[in-house]
């Protein structure tokens, strides 16, 4: 082990009986007492132990073995919950930590030898099963898989991690984008506006928006609620409009907090407040979408071209 462990964090264990040991860092040994195997010399200072203490006196015709015992529970140091970590942390597969690891495993029950236990599936699995205790919790109806969006964004499923599903999944079924066309438009105006997920707020500075009376922007206020999510929410009213909706007044935080915590739900707070489903249900294809989204025809052949993925993932 690379690090020394502190005495001064260690913790004693303590009794009116108990005689003080603190300040002792190492024992040293001598072949005067063994234990009953007769194999391990005790230390010079835990034979004393063993002689001083009144448990010990009172009660001489007890075992060898009990004595020890006794003797460790009152007298022995413990290594505190921090310094047992440390053991995991500082271990670097050396012969002597193999070795150590091997006798600690003969201490260990037969349950937390389990692999099933909780603690190495802790251990194994990480942050992977708290993940999926929060999706349990959510009871998130989950409409589009991770498969599926890497698919669509054309990107490798390990850049998306499961809070961006999730969210995902809570947008669509807060926004009722459930049914297949309805999922389809969105996901693939989302991934045209982003850039297949690239981007989850607008890359300009915002100064554009200062003084805007339009969206309720001050002198300074264009860069704090300047675009973020997947159709870029804009400007302090719009803001404040979604933090009312989904009662988080840290929406008023601005665009890093949007951009990072609801990507998809801001678009999907827009993608509501424009009535897309409507528009959708009543057959509209992807130029009629593309209009109210961006008010124009601008980067129809891209859109057209995420749609089609849809068309192929969503059925």
């Amino acid at each position: 082990m690379s690090a020394s462990i502190a005495s001064s964090e260690r913790t004693t264990a303590t009794s009116p009986n108990a005689i003080t040991m603190a300040g002792i860092p190492h024992f040293s040994t001598s072949p005067e007492i063994t234990d009953s195997s007769g194999l391990a010399p005790l230390s010079i200072e835990f034979q004393n132990c063993l002689r001083s203490s009144d448990v010990i006196t009172n009660a001489l015709d007890i075992s060898i073995v009990d004595r020890i015992t006794i003797a460790t529970q009152y007298f022995m140091t413990q290594i505190t919950e921090k310094e047992f970590v440390n053991f995991f942390k500082y271990f670097d597969n050396k012969p002597h930590q193999v070795e150590a690891a091997k006798e600690l495993y003969l201490y260990l029950d037969l349950i937390s030898k389990d692999p099933e236990s909780s603690w190495i599936k802790l251990y194994r699995d990480g942050p992977v099963e708290e993940v999926s205790k929060a999706a349990s919790k959510s009871n998130c109806t989950v409409h589009i898989t991770k498969q599926q969006l890497a698919a669509i964004w054309q990107c490798n499923e390990s850049l998306i991690t499961n809070p961006e599903i999730d969210e995902m999944n809570k947008c669509l079924d807060m926004y009722e984008i459930t049914t297949a066309p309805r999922i389809r438009h969105f996901l693939s105006q989302t991934a045209h506006e982003s850039g297949g997920g690239r981007y989850k707020k607008e890359l300009a500075s915002g100064e554009a928006y200062n003084n805007r009376s339009d969206l309720q922007n001050g002198p300074t206020d264009g860069p704090k609620y300047k675009g973020a999510g997947y159709i870029q929410l804009t400007g302090k009213y719009n803001y404040s409009r979604l933090a009312e909706y989904l009662n988080d007044p840290r929406v008023m935080e601005g665009v890093d907090y949007v951009a990072e915590t609801y990507p998809f739900t801001s678009a999907g707070y827009w993608w509501m407040d424009n009535k897309m489903n409507e528009l959708i249900d009543g057959g509209a294809d992807v130029l009629a979408v593309t209009r109210r989204v961006n008010g124009g025809t601008n980067g129809l052949d891209d859109r057209q071209h995420y749609y089609e993925i849809c068309l192929k993932e969503i059925n």
